[in-house]
């Protein structure tokens, strides 16, 4: 991600929300994760979507 960020706690939250994200909007795909890679993949996939969707919000307030 580029940028400064929001700061270790803030990443972090959004991290924990974004990995549930991910479980949920992979479940609608159909994909299912097995083991703990694939819940790790899951999770790193949801939270860099939400990193990257609250990055567009956050720039688009700053405007």
């Amino acid at each position: 991600m580029r940028g400064g960020g929001f700061g270790v706690v803030v990443n972090l939250i959004v991290g924990i929300i974004g990995g549930v994200l991910g479980g949920w909007l992979f479940g609608l795909l159909g994909i299912t994760a097995v083991g703990i890679i694939g819940n790790l993949i899951t999770s790193v996939v949801g939270a860099i979507f939400l990193l990257w969707i609250v990055g567009l919000l956050s720039r688009a307030v700053a405007r």
